[in-house]
């Protein structure tokens, strides 16, 4: 079985060691580096090429929200989880916008750290249930005030793909619960993003839940 290789990078060495300890009971993944800064998870991902890294938005120095692209420069085919306290939205669209591919709250339990790492693994897009609450709570409200711009007109079909993609399902579910072909969703996926401005899977899954898609029917 083909392992997972991680990294974690968190300036706690109390969390580090809880991170280690629920990974370490999984077969399906290796630990192959700590650091403690934003300077150390840029030299490590450069040295080690982790599949994932586990990263914290608030470490001494560099900070992981402002090393979040070196990071990814320097292991371009990893996935970034951010791991965090920070549980306002202002931080989420940051990390996203900057090439996260998660976001978890550091109150999370195993098991939903777990489910994030693997749905990365998969391809998905991991968000707190909280968060994208708040997110559509504060999109609902932008709806009354009038706040809500004009936005591009999706066939019904890409409207359903941006849905599920808003709720981190990968393209192969997508494609399952659609009854469609992967290669037909990817290319939907990436009509979606070309029609909305949009550059990456993470930014499709801000902009769905931006537009409050997430647990409701309607159009994009």
């Amino acid at each position: 079985m083909t392992m997972t290789r991680v990294l974690i990078c968190d300036d706690h060495a109390v969390v580090r060691a809880g991170l280690r300890l629920i990974l370490q009971a999984e077969p399906a993944f290796e630990i192959v580096g700590e650091a403690a800064s934003g300077q150390e998870a840029i030299a490590q991902a450069s040295q080690l090429r982790p599949d994932i890294i586990i990263l914290d938005l608030s470490m001494p120095g560099l900070g992981g929200l402002e090393a979040l692209p070196r990071v990814l420069q320097a292991a371009p085919d990893a996935k970034v989880l951010i791991l965090t306290i920070h549980e306002d939205e202002t931080y989420f669209f940051r990390a996203v916008a900057a090439g996260a591919s998660g976001y978890l709250l550091k109150g999370a339990s195993a098991d939903e750290l777990l489910a994030a790492l693997r749905l990365l693994i998969e391809g998905g897009v991991s968000l707190p249930s909280a968060l994208s609450q708040r997110l559509l709570a504060d999109y609902l409200n932008r709806v009354r005030e009038g706040a809500v711009r004009a936005k591009p007109q999706l066939s019904p079909r890409e409207n359903e793909v941006l849905k599920l993609v808003g709720e981190g399902r990968t393209n192969r579910e997508i494609a399952e619960q659609l009854s469609l072909g992967v290669r037909t969703v990817e290319r939907l996926r990436s009509s979606i993003m070309n029609r909305l401005g949009l550059h990456n899977r993470a930014e499709l899954v801000s902009y769905a839940v931006r537009r409050g898609l997430l647990g409701r029917s309607g159009e994009a």
